[in-house]
């Protein structure tokens, strides 16, 4: 495959997942599903390795589909720049700086070893190597900035929450988090609720192992 069909066939992948569905890219794209689909599976037969997996009626990305997801994020946005720099605008994007830290490196220290690179105008974009975009919230988290007509200067993206939480604290920016624990972050971070998401939801699940009561006497057939 040439270097302009596979970019054309992964404009047609990294829509459909930030659009969250084949539908609603060929409505962005102007084309038909049939096209849309066609092209997706020409993508992964091409590279030879499965993009998407079915769940009921929805498509996941797979493992795979996830990084490739990612680089092509990054390409598009290099995209983006080319067209703004022809056009004699300035750029907004920023070296990205992957950093990876040892789990025991204590966070706070973390940032002091980092803190000098983040100051100024042209500071790194910070990108823990352990992160793995959950597409899902990201979708969520870019049609309710979208909604709300937002558009955030994104400086990093942590695997880590306690890292997240100890760049913020520094002053370095804020983060989306559950309003169940707004006391918490407020107390052991001095983080300020700037207000509610409204719309924007979190999903945890308890599992445990089903268990069965057993009968222990013979007075009663009912326990």
């Amino acid at each position: 495959m040439g270097a302009a069909p596979l970019y054309q066939h992964l404009l047609y992948f990294w829509t459909t997942v930030k659009e969250g569905g084949v539908t609603a890219a060929a409505r962005k794209l102007r084309l038909a599903q049939p096209t849309i689909s066609g092209q997706l599976r020409e993508l992964e037969n091409q590279l030879e390795v499965p993009l998407f997996e079915r769940v009921g009626r929805q498509l996941r990305l797979t493992p795979m589909g996830r990084r490739i997801f990612e680089h092509a994020d990054e390409l598009f946005a290099i995209g983006d720049e080319i067209l703004a720099l022809a056009a004699g605008r300035d750029s907004t994007r920023g070296t990205r700086l992957i950093v990876g830290c040892a789990d025991v490196m204590p966070k706070l220290v973390a940032y002091r070893l980092l803190a000098p690179v983040l100051i100024g105008p042209d500071s790194p974009y910070l990108r823990d190597p352990r992160y793995r975009l959950d597409v899902l919230k990201l979708l969520q988290i870019d049609a309710w900035l979208e909604a709300n007509e937002l558009r955030p200067h994104v400086v990093g993206e942590f695997d880590d929450s306690a890292l997240l939480k100890s760049f913020a604290h520094g002053g370095v920016g804020g983060f989306f988090a559950p309003l169940v624990v707004q006391e918490r972050l407020k107390s052991a971070y001095g983080a300020q609720l700037v207000g509610p998401c409204a719309g924007l939801r979190d999903r945890y699940y308890a599992i445990s192992l089903e268990r069965r009561a057993t009968c222990t006497t013979r007075a009663s057939p009912r326990c």
